[in-house]
């Protein structure tokens, strides 16, 4: 029998997987998911268990409130931008479509500012016209 309160101080207070309190435990995987459901402990869902692991600090995305006139400034743009020209489609990403390398950076700076985004965390897509000449768009200048 696994305790009810081991189980319950793993997997909610330290965040533990089924596995990780497992390998602890030295036991099977299947023995803690039997015990968990004994105890009515709820479990995760995948979802849930993946952003744990790969967010084990918390929410990666704290927010911080202006607190001068240029950073209320910066806000607003931030948001403008996302709001005009930013895709929504997706609960678990930011995307901005713009040519402009200025708006481009100022919405970067946005993100690493009020959100505490890493720079060295985004990810850039291309997306080129048949009107483009490729040598262009390398040489595209994005900031820092």
């Amino acid at each position: 029998m696994l305790d009810r309160s081991v189980l319950f101080n793993l997997y909610f207070n330290k965040g533990k997987s089924m596995q990780d309190i497992a390998d602890i435990l030295g036991c099977s995987l299947h023995k803690v998911s039997y015990w968990m459901g004994k105890h009515a402990l709820l479990t995760r869902s995948r979802g849930d268990a993946m952003y744990l692991k790969h967010n084990p600090d918390g929410d990666p995305f704290l927010f911080g409130s202006p607190r001068t006139v240029q950073e209320a400034q910066l806000f607003g743009l931030g948001v403008g931008l996302y709001w005009g020209e930013g895709t929504k489609a997706s609960p678990s990403s930011v995307r901005l479509g713009n040519t402009d390398p200025v708006l481009i950076e100022k919405f970067i700076e946005f993100l690493v500012k009020f959100f505490r985004i890493k720079r060295d965390d985004l990810r850039f897509g291309l997306q080129m016209f048949s009107d483009m000449r490729p040598t262009d768009a390398q040489y595209f200048p994005i900031g820092k």
